[in-house]
């Protein structure tokens, strides 16, 4: 049993992707994320937020590396053990009202908005995609409300307000263990599968993929 002495309730939690490590986080009034040793069950990092959080994950490839939002942030664990905010203008620019976001390589980050200003009030999606330190792509999907992601082999899975799940990859060929999109619009993601849901299974709530990317765990209002 894992134990932190903090106010508030555990509202989300996570393992690293070597099973060595766990996160958890609070909601009100202190917003923590705790990271413990798995096997020694010791506390090894803290971050306290100013903001209430809707998802904290490792960086799979780097798990001294935090992502946070929202607003989107990166930490990285210094040797008092607490996690230091990483200045990111990309982030602090575009990531105020992220509503979730994946990795997608060690350095390769996706994050969801919604802007409400489009045609008839409807909602757009909006997904940047950011490489190191600067934004290399965005995508915008018009009637459309992101409500969480998920990474595939090649790309993401965005859940949407509205039951339907999208599929945006890059194309197949090359080295797909290392997406990076240096190279240009050979490297681009594109939208390459919508999968509808019925109106009566409300908002995905949650998303999970298989490995080989040939399931997909859908949770509405049903599963």
């Amino acid at each position: 049993v894992l134990t932190a002495a903090l106010e508030g309730t555990f509202i989300g939690c996570t393992f690293s992707s070597d099973g060595k490590h766990v996160l958890a986080y609070t909601g009100g009034p202190d917003f923590v994320t705790v990271v413990w040793q798995w096997a020694e069950e010791r506390p090894v990092g803290m971050h306290r937020s100013r903001s209430p959080l809707l998802r904290v994950s490792f960086n799979p490839w780097m798990g001294s590396l935090i992502s946070l939002n929202s607003p989107m942030r990166l930490a990285r664990l210094n040797d008092l053990g607490h996690f230091k905010e990483i200045e990111v203008t990309a982030l602090k620019r575009y990531g105020i009202a992220a509503i979730d976001h994946v990795w997608l390589a060690p350095k390769v980050m996706v994050f969801a908005g919604c802007d409400s200003g489009g045609e008839g009030g409807l909602a757009t999606a909006v997904f940047r995609v950011m490489e190191e330190s600067a934004i290399k792509q965005t995508i915008t999907r018009e009637r459309c409300e992101p409500t969480v992601l998920s990474a595939l082999s090649r790309g993401f899975a965005a859940g949407c307000a509205e039951g339907s799940v999208l599929i945006f990859q890059r194309p197949s060929g090359g080295d797909d263990s290392a997406l990076s999109l240096a190279s240009g619009e050979s490297g681009a993601l594109s939208l390459a599968h919508v999968l509808p849901g019925p109106k009566s299974m409300g908002p995905v709530r949650s998303l999970h993929v298989s490995d080989k990317d040939r399931t997909a765990l859908i949770l509405c209002n049903e599963l």
